[in-house]
């Protein structure tokens, strides 16, 4: 029985409980990009939650596609939630302290963090600017649980990079780095399991109006 708190139950049963992270290349400024704009349709409708980097709000995208795109980058990139984790893209340790000055965070987590940081480096790191912000978004997944969708190293203009390196850095550190269209496959799946589980579990005059049209 979905109960009187009816929104608060829909808003619950609707989601798939899936987080996904966006890579500055998927960026859908122009919303030319049809998976991307798939993926932000679900997260209107509360099924998914869709996170940027910080590195996604910068105008300089240096080693993007589309240069010209930044400023309307930036623009959609604030119009979603943005992750901030405790490592930065320079690779520096962002604490946080109280009126004292002393750490919230204990000693354990930072050396964790730190770790997974380096494995994820020792991983993609090359000698050039841009692998930093692959490490950082890559570090950025894993931190908040998030499912990465990229095209870095989707081309041949671009071998390897984060997708060439996905079933490295699953067994390092479990990051999930998906396309945009496994992304959307994913929760097709995941939305397919949730009205099928929905429909075994009410009544049929209490199902939500939007089960089957997600």
């Amino acid at each position: 029985m979905i109960g009187n708190d009816r929104d608060y139950d829909d808003h619950v049963l609707r989601s798939v409980h899936a987080k996904f992270i966006i890579d500055t290349n998927r960026i859908n400024a122009k919303g030319g990009l049809e998976n991307i704009n798939q993926l932000e349709k679900w997260s209107n409708n509360d099924n998914i939650i869709f996170l940027y980097t910080p590195e996604a709000t910068l105008l300089e995208l240096s080693n993007e596609r589309n240069i010209g795109w930044g400023k309307k980058r930036k623009q959609k990139a604030r119009q979603k939630l943005i992750a901030y984790p405790f490592i930065n893209a320079d690779g520096i340790y962002q604490d946080i302290k109280d009126e004292n000055g002393d750490s919230l965070i204990p000693e354990g987590e930072k050396e964790r963090d730190r770790k997974v940081y380096k494995e994820i480096e020792n991983i993609l790191f090359k000698k050039d600017n841009n692998t930093r912000n692959d490490i950082n978004i890559v570090y950025t997944a894993w931190e908040t649980g998030s499912i990465l969708v990229t095209a870095d190293g989707d081309s041949k203009e671009q071998p390897g990079g984060i997708l060439g390196n996905s079933d490295k850095l699953k067994d390092c550190c479990g990051v999930v780095i998906m396309r945009d269209f496994e992304a959307v496959e994913y929760v097709k799946k995941l939305i397919k399991e949730r009205d099928e589980g929905i429909r075994r579990g009410f009544e049929k005059n209490e199902l939500p109006c939007w089960l089957g049209k997600d």
